[in-house]
This record gives C-alpha cells, structure tokens and sequence, in this order.
C-alpha cells in the first residue's frame, strides 16, 4: 500500500502529540499543518474525558494511559500503516510523551526518530511545587493563572467540562515518576530535544539539563526568546519546533530502510530473561573455575644480620636529617 500523502507531497514521518493537562489536540491538528513540513502527518491525541470523548472515563495514572492508548493504536506500528514517528509533549504532555516512546521500546517495536519536549521540569525531579487539583474550582483557577497564566473560566457549564479533565490530568502529573534505569530498560537511544520559554514562570531553563539522562543519543536544548508558558503562536517557538522536526525528517532521509520498515526487537521481558541467563551462566563459571595456587613462604630464609640492620638504620637516619 503507498504512503499516505499531504497535497501530493508523500508522508515520511508522524508525528505523535500530546498536550498539555486540561488540554486538546486541536491546536496541533488544525494549526500546525499551516507550519510544519507536508512531509508530516501530525497525530494529536486525544486522552478520554474531554472533547469527543467526553462521556469516557479521564484518566488518573500516566503510564496505565499510556499503556491503553498504545494498545488502541497498535495498528500504526504494523504494516501497511507504519511510519517512522517522533512524539512531542508540551508542559504535561512532556511526560506523556516520554512515557509513550519507552512503552514502545519495551514492546519490543521500532523506536521513535527523535522525542521533542517543551515546558516540562525532568520528570524523575518529582512533585516540585504544591498539588492543586484538590482545590476547590475558584482557588484552582487562580493557582492555574498564577502558574501558567490561564484564563479565568465564569461559564458554568463550560467549568464543568474543563476543569474535570483538567483535575485529572493535573493528578496524574503529580503522580508521574519515570521508571528507573538499570542495565536492562536503558535510556532511549533517539536524539533528544527540549526547550522552554523565557518568560515561562514554572520551568527555568537552567533545569532542563536533566532531560539528557533520559537518552544515550544527542541531547539539546534551547530557550525560546520572550515566549511564555503556551507559546503557540510565537513565531520563536515555531521555529524552534519546525528545526527539531526537520532534524528527525534528516534522520529518515539518512537512515532510509532501516528505520521506514517494521522490525521487531527483543521486548524488556525478554531482554530481562537473557541478561539473568547471561549473569547465571557467568557466576557459574567463576564458581567452576579452579582457584589459583598459592605459593608457601620458606620459613628457612635467613634474617638479615645485626650489623646490616644497624647500617641499614644509620643511612635511613642520615638521609632524613638531610632532608
């Protein structure tokens, strides 16, 4: 089956998108298409609980949401609908994204090109500042204005459609820890980008160094000059992310068939069963083999005599004094 295509220009990479918390899809699916390039296919995701999908059940828990909807969209991992796919988070999304990329990996199925974050803390930092989606609905829209300079929502109805979802997410943010790292679930082997805001009063640019730990590949990150925490339509931020994309278009058009086909690697389980094999067979073998021999002292070795251990003391007394 031939690629899809975006006015005649075929499509060599997705995108997958996730938004901020309380957010929607709809900035990326209807606004980017105007500024990324036709080569594109961007994916929004929308999370249960809100828009479309409003009568669902939100989510508390960023893995188990993750976990879900890859499930529900495992098709765009197998042929014929496969294509070689970034994913971007912005601010919660970030973590999102992240989750969703070593998911992947994990199952065993092609990596991602390249990961793209803005607007989010690391999120192995934890809890920073003080949860805030128990907060009755007036406090919870002046924290958020403070924070991230949301609107104030006065519509009734509109409140009840908003602010759940937003509670959720907020929830399930807090909640998120990344899984540690060990010899077997390594760090994401794809190049890395992150970039924040300069007027962003939530994420300082100089802690977004940690970001790196979560790849082995290339790692940059980049301040956006006087946008702040929703940046859509600075043209600085759209720059930005149009370079991180076009970088991940590079890769593909580098690495062609080796990242434009379906493969299969070993999932984290089974690369669990053979490293604990790999480190059995090891210690086994180190059990078995034989120890080294040690060599016995002869008791008959002569001690030195009484007038060599006298010159032996006066020359070490003379070379001190000299000294």
């Amino acid at each position: 089956m031939p690629r899809p295509e975006s006015n005649g220009v075929p499509t060599t990479l997705r995108l997958f998108c996730f938004n901020h918390a309380g957010g929607s899809p709809t900035v990326f699916n209807t606004r980017w298409a105007k500024f990324l390039p036709a080569e594109v296919q961007v994916v929004g995701i929308q999370f249960p609980g809100r828009m479309s999908r409003v009568g669902e059940p939100g989510f508390k828990d960023a893995k188990i949401a993750m976990k879900n909807l890859i499930d529900e969209i495992a098709f765009m991992f197998e042929e014929p609908e496969y294509l070689p796919y970034s994913a971007y988070g912005h601010s919660f999304g970030a973590c999102c994204a992240l989750e969703f990329c070593r998911q992947i990996r994990n199952r065993g199925w092609n990596p991602p090109i390249t990961l793209i974050c803005s607007s989010r803390l690391p999120p192995q930092m934890g809890v920073v500042d003080p949860p805030i989606f128990k907060l009755p609905d007036d406090e919870l829209q002046q924290q958020l204005l403070l924070r991230y300079d949301t609107p104030l929502i006065t519509d009734p109805d509109t409140i009840n459609l908003t602010l759940p979802p937003m509670r959720d997410d907020l929830e399930a943010l807090d909640g998120y820890l990344p899984d540690p790292y060990d010899e077997v679930d390594v760090p994401l082997s794809c190049p890395l980008t992150v970039f924040v805001g300069e007027l962003d009063k939530m994420v300082p640019f100089s802690k977004l160094d940690r970001w790196q730990e979560h790849t082995t590949s290339a790692f940059q990150k980049s301040l956006v000059k006087n946008a702040p925490h929703f940046m859509w339509e600075d043209k600085g931020y759209k720059q930005t992310l149009k370079r991180a994309v076009q970088e991940a278009l590079d890769i593909v058009g580098e690495k062609g068939e080796q990242v434009t086909w379906v493969k299969r690697f070993p999932t984290i389980d089974e690369k669990r069963k053979e490293y604990e094999r790999t480190k059995a067979i090891e210690a086994e073998k180190q059990k078995n083999e034989p120890k080294p021999e040690t060599v016995e002292k002869s008791a008959a070795q002569p001690a030195p005599s009484e007038a060599k251990t006298k010159q032996s003391k006066a020359d070490l007394e003379e070379t001190f004094y000299f000294c």
